[in-house]
């Protein structure tokens, strides 16, 4: 499949607990990711380890919004991996992995993605989009997670 991949890392100043809580704050994600219109969590496990979650996405003027529903594994503070199920956006995979800096005081951040390029993009297209999309994002998460310190 035709898509696009990037790998990206971000140091935060704030503890992985709070990041963690900060990723997967659905009622944030339109404000720290671009194009992000709609997060919902559709179901979780009873343990807490896994959920289901669907993103409304409105990623171009030239283009309908997006459906994306994916599966998130969860491990707490440390990683959340997630794929692509159903939507639009066919197949994606990726993860956020967690490292704890200074003791637990802050936090590297790295995250990873491969998607396909839905309704038969170009390849290029994708991976433009990520490359502009994804630094965005990690900026945002840290401006969220260093508001959001007691």
């Amino acid at each position: 499949a035709h898509g696009g991949e990037v790998r990206a890392a971000i140091d935060i100043a704030a503890p992985p607990q709070v990041v963690w809580r900060t990723i997967l704050d659905c009622d944030r994600a339109a404000r720290m990711t671009p194009g992000v219109r709609r997060c919902t969590v559709l179901s979780r496990s009873a343990d807490g380890r896994a959920e289901t979650r669907e993103h409304r996405v409105k990623w171009s003027l030239l283009l309908p919004p997006l459906r994306s529903v994916s599966e998130l594994t969860l491990s707490p503070y440390r990683s959340i991996v997630f794929r692509c199920i159903d939507g639009d956006i066919r197949d994606c995979q990726g993860r956020w992995l967690l490292t704890p800096l200074a003791g637990g005081a802050g936090t590297r951040v790295v995250y990873e993605n491969r998607a396909s390029a839905p309704f038969g993009l170009p390849s290029g297209v994708v991976s433009s989009a990520m490359r502009r999309d994804v630094p965005v994002a990690l900026l945002a998460l840290r401006r969220e997670c260093l508001e959001t310190r007691p």
